[in-house]
């Protein structure tokens, strides 16, 4: 059993996270914006935050810079997201998250995100198997730090010579590869692995 913060302004998402934790045994306080989150962090100790980036007052991004640095807590932050760029992710990794949960979630990626953070294991931005995930190619790597770059398909294709339809073809390969759902989680992987030959 754990004491959770989640922080997000979507009530619906709120309710879902408050009735999964509950139901897993955990103790859970809800927090509409940062500045809010922010307060239940002074008032008491969590072993757990999770995080929304988009919000009105206080947007996530600043909470976190907050509490990692007026508040000097390295408590454990899981960011919830369905619209982060990939410079924001970049940002969060750097301040030192546990892992992400893409929205919308299935409730078993939050069990499992949840229990891996826990105890204390490895942040990862995929909950799934890191077997099912395949080596990526010279080429592959090479789309992949342009693409941490937050460069579109179109510049990917015109900085390597090749055309948009194969830099595309080469995003979705990665994204297969590291078992990931979309562009921005396939990057912040990339900064919380290594992904890359050395």
């Amino acid at each position: 059993m754990a004491n959770i913060l989640v922080v997000d302004d979507d009530k619906g998402i709120c309710d879902v996270l408050r009735e999964a934790l509950e139901h897993s045994g955990h103790f859970v306080t809800v927090a509409n914006h940062g500045r809010e989150g922010l307060q239940r962090l002074m008032e008491r100790p969590f072993d757990l935050v999770m995080l929304d980036l988009r919000m009105p007052i206080m947007s996530g991004f600043e909470m976190l810079r907050s509490v990692r640095g007026t508040l000097k807590s390295q408590v454990p932050v899981i960011i919830l997201t369905g619209y982060a760029s990939i410079e924001s992710l970049f940002q969060c990794t750097e301040l030192g998250v546990s892992g992400y949960l893409p929205k919308p979630f299935r409730l078993d990626e939050l069990e499992t995100k949840v229990r891996q953070v826990l105890e204390g294991g490895l942040p990862q931005v995929s909950t799934l198997n890191r077997s099912a995930r395949q080596k990526l190619s010279a080429r592959e790597q090479e789309v992949l730090l342009l693409m941490r770059q937050g460069l579109t398909d179109q510049e990917i294709a015109t900085r390597l010579f090749i055309s948009p339809f194969t830099a595309h073809n080469h995003v979705k390969r990665i994204m297969q590869k590291l078992d990931t759902r979309n562009r921005a989680e396939a990057v912040a992987l990339s900064f919380v692995e290594d992904v890359f030959d050395h």
